[in-house]
């Protein structure tokens, strides 16, 4: 789910070159984001910032929608 998720909001730019970059990249990673060990307060809180990204879409706020991705991506990082 949370690929679809993502890939979702990847194919909306309407580039597919960029689309094929991401899952170039993605799958490199893929071993990384095994989501069954990821714990409990990073799936909740990684939830929370999908939430945010998919209403500052339906809103077309383009500077939200940036601010809750770039939330995700930190999180995640961490």
């Amino acid at each position: 789910m949370n690929r679809r998720f993502h890939f979702s909001i990847y194919r909306g730019s309407g580039s597919v070159e960029l689309v094929r970059l991401i899952e170039q990249l993605w799958l490199r990673i893929g071993p990384f984001l095994n989501w069954i060990s990821t714990p409990q307060d990073s799936r909740t809180r990684s939830k929370m910032h999908h939430r945010a990204i998919i209403h500052a879409c339906e809103k077309h706020d383009g500077e939200a929608a940036a601010a809750a991705v770039a939330d995700d991506l930190r999180d995640g990082a961490e």
